[in-house]
């Protein structure tokens, strides 16, 4: 059975009851987005230590598909979406992708993503203590990989140096709902 993506044209019944269910699949739901100042709970008194991401839209580049590869097979959901302002430097692209390995072994210590319709090949994704990308993981039939992605947009970039170093001087935890 192909994996299904919810939304307008998904037929809501294939997942009302167990005999109708598939085997494996996996739903994605991020309800929300931020980043607090200080401490992991200053925001909870004061709601200035909170910056939240306004998404801008539903969700864009939603997919999900079976992939079969020659040792080894997995389902996938992806999707993200455009948040803040990006004609300045206050804008970017958050996303998530689940993945679940099916049959055979998955070796992997890159991937790659779909950010705002662009592919980025070959991340990292087990960085060791030098900060170099790590050895290969493991993975077999049930593991289960969850990423959150994402992209700092704006046309202000350039001129106000490293954003993210500057972004993450200011935050000291992110949270997801």
């Amino acid at each position: 059975m192909e994996p299904v993506v919810e939304g307008e044209e998904v037929d809501e019944t294939i997942c009302t009851s167990v005999e109708t269910a598939p085997a494996e699949y996996i739903k994605l739901n991020m309800g929300g987005m931020a980043f607090v100042k200080e401490d992991d709970s200053s925001y909870l008194s004061d709601v200035s230590k909170l910056t939240p991401l306004i998404p801008n839209s539903a969700g864009e580049n939603l997919t999900a598909e079976e992939v079969i590869e020659e040792d080894w097979t997995y389902s996938y959901a992806s999707g993200g979406v455009s948040v803040g302002d990006s004609s300045t430097a206050g804008g970017g692209y958050v996303g998530c992708a689940s993945y679940l390995v099916t049959d055979g072994t998955w070796s992997f210590n890159t991937n790659s993503y779909n950010i705002d319709g662009t592919i980025y090949d070959d991340i990292c994704v087990n960085l060791d203590a030098d900060d170099e990308c790590g050895e290969m993981r493991e993975a077999t039939p049930g593991f289960y990989k969850f990423a959150l992605f994402g992209v700092a947009e704006g046309a202000d970039l350039g001129v106000l140096g490293n954003t993210y170093e500057i972004f993450a001087a200011l935050h000291a935890y992110g949270g997801i709902r």
